[in-house]
C-alpha cells in the first residue's frame, strides 16, 4: 500500500491564534497538468477549484456537468464538474472535480472519489532533527475508480 505524509500548514489568525490546516500539494491532470496546494476538507462533498484552474488544465469549462454546491455559509456556488486525474505524491487516481466561476473559492480536496481511493489519518513523522505533525494518506488500489474516457 502506497503512503504519503504531509505536515500541517501553520497559519496565524487574528482571532484564533495559531491554527493548523491539513493541506496537500497535488497535481491535477487533464489535457495539461497544474501543480497546486489544496486544503483537505472531509466536510466538502466534492473537490473545488476556480475556473482559472479548469482553463489551465485545457478543459472547456462549459462542457462540464452543471451543478450547485452550498457553502458552510449557505451560499450557492454554481460549478461545472469535470473528471480529472489527481496525483498526490506517488498516488494517482481519477476524480470528479467542481470548477467555479467564482475565482475567490479556496482550493479544496473534498470527499467524492478522493476518500473512496485514499484513507487519511493524523500522523507524525520524525527525522533526526525534528518531529512533524500532519497527516498520512494511504492508497487503496483495489478501490480505484476507472476514468470514464467516453466524455
Amino acid at each position: 500500500m502506497k503512503e504519503e505524509f504531509f505536515p500541517y500548514k501553520k497559519l496565524s489568525h487574528h482571532t484564533f491564534g495559531k491554527i493548523k490546516i491539513p493541506s496537500v500539494e497535488l497535481t491535477l491532470k487533464a489535457t495539461r497538468e497544474v501543480k497546486l496546494y489544496a486544503i483537505v476538507d472531509s466536510g466538502a462533498v466534492i473537490s473545488l477549484f476556480p475556473r482559472s484552474v479548469c482553463d489551465l488544465l485545457g478543459l472547456k469549462y462549459e462542457a462540464g456537468m452543471k451543478a450547485s454546491l452550498i457553502s458552510a455559509t449557505r451560499e450557492e456556488i454554481p460549478v461545472r464538474v469535470h473528471e480529472v486525474r489527481i496525483k498526490i505524491g506517488e498516488i494517482e487516481f481519477s476524480a470528479r472535480v467542481g470548477f467555479s466561476e467564482l475565482e475567490n473559492v479556496p482550493h479544496l480536496l473534498g470527499m467524492l472519489d478522493v476518500f473512496d481511493n485514499v484513507k487519511s489519518t493524523p500522523s507524525t513523522c520524525t527525522t533526526p532533527d525534528h518531529t512533524y505533525r500532519g497527516w498520512k494518506i494511504h492508497l487503496h488500489p483495489t478501490r480505484l475508480r476507472t476514468m470514464n474516457t467516453s466524455t
